[in-house]
C-alpha cells in the first residue's frame, strides 16, 4: 500500500465517501488517476496531497512531506523527511 493510498483511504473515511469515483469527484480529478493510486501504487502530486490532507483533517505540509518521502530513494533522506513530517503533525 502506498502512502497516497493510505492518505486517500483516510480522506474517504473522514468524508464518508464510499468509492474511489466519489473521491475523484470531490478532488476534481479523473477517476483513472485515483484508481492508479490504489491499483498501481502511484504516489500523488503535491497538489493532490494537499487536497487529500484537507479532506482527511491533516495539515497539508504533513501530507506533502509524507508523499515526498515516499519518492526519495535514499533511506537517510527518507527518514529525515519522515521525522520532519512527524514534527509538523505534533
Amino acid at each position: 500500500m502506498s502512502t497516497t493510498t493510505e492518505l486517500a483511504t483516510l480522506a474517504m473515511k473522514k468524508q464518508g465517501l464510499t468509492s474511489q469515483y466519489a473521491l475523484a469527484q470531490r478532488l476534481g480529478i479523473s477517476a483513472q488517476r485515483v484508481s492508479n493510486w490504489f491499483l498501481k501504487g502511484y504516489e500523488c502530486d503535491d497538489e493532490a496531497a494537499c487536497s487529500l490532507a484537507e479532506l482527511a483533517g491533516l495539515k497539508p505540509e504533513y501530507a506533502v512531506l509524507l508523499i515526498a518521502s515516499a519518492r526519495v530513494k535514499s533511506p537517510e533522506r527518507r527518514n529525515l523527511m519522515l521525522r520532519a513530517a512527524e514534527r509538523l503533525a505534533a
